[in-house]
């Protein structure tokens, strides 16, 4: 049999990331195509992979039949090729408080083409700087493929920066719908939702409390808000916003576009009326803009909009042509990118 040949990804494109290395993987394991990327992470002040993306491949690799090569930490290039599926089960632990939901990233799409039903648990970070908070991979990103799948969520355990130990437990199975992606209007905002998360060390502060005053006084005027709180049990003190806005003809089950903001807290003293209110002028402005989805979400759907095809329209950015890029090294549809749009094309 003759061996598939390989693409060659230069991991320095554009903003030279580590969501390059994510995407790679994804679309490897979605079309069991190898894969070399060089150059990784050479637009970051310090190259190559780290834990995060390792965990990346070790989770593929739990579940693919997988050919890897050098796959070590800070290393610059990595092959990989994911052969076939071997397993409907997965648990790692990614060591440090790396993001659980950039490394859900690397998954999701393939297992959705796979047509069965899946589970994985994932030990990490939950809500971790320069990622999604697994609420907004829950309630934004999730909810805006949901009609490709069932997902469901389990958070046994948050985790912050920077002892992680957070847990995702996922169950994933795809429905076997192939049709288009389409996110290109923006109808009536008609709610607006949210979850505050901290960890057991602030409730003499009264985080929680404080941050969802600020968050409904902000927003009061705009739509009916409905904010929860929570305090849990965490390996180190911590604190996360997620907020997102619900866009529809009419009623709430037919809800179409969303818009979501978050916001982490670094270490340090917090103050829960500036955080409360800096998360809420964000999401006004990706409210008031004219982007029916906001750019964060617009990057993720980028490997869903070269498999099923459609269009969306979102703010661009270069993380999100970086990502674009990788998939259009890729056979089948071309992505295209045009004033605020990015639309499919044979």
């Amino acid at each position: 049999m003759k061996e598939k040949e390989k693409i060659i990804i230069d991991g320095s494109h554009g903003e030279g990331g580590g969501q390059i290395v994510r995407t790679a993987i994804a679309m490897s394991c979605a079309l069991k195509i190898p894969v070399e990327i060089i150059n990784i992470r050479k637009g970051r002040e310090k190259s190559g992979l780290k834990n995060q993306h390792l965990a990346c491949i070790e989770l593929a690799s739990e579940l693919y039949e997988t050919e890897v090569r050098n796959a070590e930490k800070e290393s610059e290039t990595l092959f990989f090729y994911a052969k076939k599926l071997k397993s409907k089960n997965a648990k790692i632990d990614i060591k440090t408080a790396g993001s659980i939901t950039l490394v859900l990233q690397s998954i999701i799409l393939p297992l959705i083409l796979e047509k069965k039903k899946f589970v994985i648990e994932i030990i990490g970070g939950t809500d971790v700087p320069w990622s999604m908070p697994i609420a907004y991979f829950k309630n934004v990103f999730l909810e805006s493929i949901k009609k490709y799948a069932k997902i469901d969520v389990e958070v046994i355990k948050r985790g912050y920066y920077p002892r992680g130990g957070g847990i995702v437990k996922i169950s994933l199975k795809g429905n076997g719908i192939k049709d288009e992606l389409i996110l290109e209007n923006k109808r009536k905002l008609l709610k607006i939702k949210g979850v505050v998360n901290a960890s057991n060390d602030l409730v003499d502060l009264g985080i929680v409390e404080r941050e969802i005053n600020a968050i409904k006084s902000k927003l009061k005027k705009l739509a009916p808000t409905l904010i929860i709180g929570n305090y849990k049990k965490t390996e180190c003190p911590g604190n996360s916003i997620t907020l997102w806005a619900r866009f529809s003809e009419n009623q709430e089950d037919s809800v179409k576009e969303i818009i979501g903001a978050d916001i982490i807290a670094k270490k340090g003293k917090i103050n829960p009326e500036i955080f409360g209110e800096e998360v809420c002028e964000t999401l006004i402005k990706r409210i008031n803009s004219e982007y029916p989805i906001d750019e964060n979400l617009g990057d993720n759907l980028i490997p869903f909009l070269k498999i099923f095809g459609g269009r969306i329209k979102t703010k661009i950015t270069k993380h999100l042509e970086s990502n674009v890029y990788v998939v259009n090294m890729f056979k089948g549809k071309k992505l295209e990118v045009k004033d605020g749009i990015v639309e499919s094309n044979d």
